[in-house]
């Protein structure tokens, strides 16, 4: 049976909860976090770009047909939502910047 010893894999210190070992570079919850949102924002605007291509593809291609075009018209009306919640998303975090001073999408931890 495999069996994982969970004090190796999150470190209780000084730090709080870190993630990983000590020497990891990863010793903080807040480190992981702020690594990982300025990735999860480019991967979040790829999918939406191809979104986008998608639902104006099946609107061009699919012309005399008004159930596809609609579909196309829903997709790319989803994509508008997503775009809304990535953009909403990214100037909460510069708010957020402001008011606290610490840069989440820049953090050099």
């Amino acid at each position: 049976m495999f069996q994982v010893n969970i004090g190796e894999k999150f470190i209780l210190g000084e730090g709080g909860v870190g993630i990983g070992t000590s020497n990891s570079g990863y010793d903080t919850l807040g480190i992981v976090i702020s690594n990982l949102v300025p990735n999860i924002l480019v991967i979040a605007n790829i999918i939406l770009f191809f979104f986008i291509l998608f639902g104006g593809f099946t609107i061009i291609t699919n012309a005399g047909n008004p159930d596809k075009q609609a579909e196309g018209t829903k997709t790319l009306t989803w994509a508008f939502v997503g775009f809304l919640i990535i953009f909403g998303a990214y100037w909460i975090m510069q708010i957020l910047k402001i008011i606290t001073g610490f840069d989440l999408l820049n953090s050099q931890l």
